[in-house]
């Protein structure tokens, strides 16, 4: 009786380390995906090539968004902020514990040697405390959310944009890239 009991330990505590070493490991070009929004050109999903990071839990990850383009349409250029509710959905789909999503973007809106100031987009997510209120997009990572679930999991981030056209911007067609990296 006792040789199984320490049988059952053992193989319990080698199931634990094996779950361990699987969940918790560094970020390759295949388990981190990214997809990009443009306002000009469709954007195709791609993986991540350098700059590995742990991973916080989760063995495989996928983020899809719709609509890949966004055209804003011809806005004035008045000083006034336009808002563009559920813009996009992001969804976050993984296998493991835990799932983050984060946003970045290309830089500037550019058109030609013109261009819209990166701090006048702004976005906000209803479906992540961590963006309630509103934030700019910046060229780094920012966190949108991140959640919990029992080894398969999925959640739908719905996305408001926020933009303002400065006052005196030139005539144009402005684009810029925004990618949405899942780990």
């Amino acid at each position: 009786m006792r040789e199984s009991y320490n049988i059952f330990c053992i193989t319990l505590i080698l199931t634990i380390l094996i779950v361990s070493i699987f969940s918790v490991y560094a970020d390759d070009s295949n388990s981190s995906n990214i997809t990009g929004n443009s306002t000009s050109t469709n954007i195709t999903k791609t993986n991540v090539t350098k700059n590995a990071a742990v991973q916080p839990m989760s063995i495989w990850v996928s983020v899809t968004e719709t609509p890949s383009t966004i055209n804003f349409g011809s806005l004035m250029a008045d000083g006034v902020e336009h808002t563009y509710i559920n813009a996009t959905n992001v969804t976050v789909s993984a296998v493991g514990i835990t799932a983050s999503l984060y946003v970045s973007a290309s830089g500037d809106f550019k058109s030609g040697s013109n261009s819209i100031p990166l701090s006048n987009f702004k976005y906000t997510s209803p479906d992540s405390s961590s963006t309630t209120t509103k934030k700019s997009f910046t060229t780094s990572n920012e966190l949108v959310g991140t959640y919990a679930y029992l080894l398969v999991g999925s959640k739908t981030y719905h996305m408001n944009y926020f933009l303002t056209i400065p006052e005196g911007t030139e005539p144009g067609t402005y684009t810029t890239k925004i990618t949405y990296t899942a780990t």
